[in-house]
């Protein structure tokens, strides 16, 4: 069930939706505890689109490089 919380609706699960974002290269465990399989991750500097592949949901989180077929 969604929570409102300071005007913004958030999932059960608390953790935000949208993209992160953070200039420079996206490495393992940024953004840890905060994001989920699936979340999109944005390097401002360089342009490239990262994709959450693996999380414990607390400690780790693994990314990969989006990268056009």
């Amino acid at each position: 069930m969604p929570i409102i919380s300071g005007g913004t609706v958030i999932d059960g699960d608390g953790l935000p939706r949208g993209a992160f974002t953070k200039a420079g290269a996206v490495v393992t465990n940024d953004f840890a505890g905060r994001c989920r399989v699936g979340s999109m991750a944005i390097n401002t500097t360089g342009g490239t689109i990262y994709m959450c592949t693996a999380t414990n949901g607390t400690t780790t989180s693994v990314w990969a490089l989006v990268t056009q077929a």
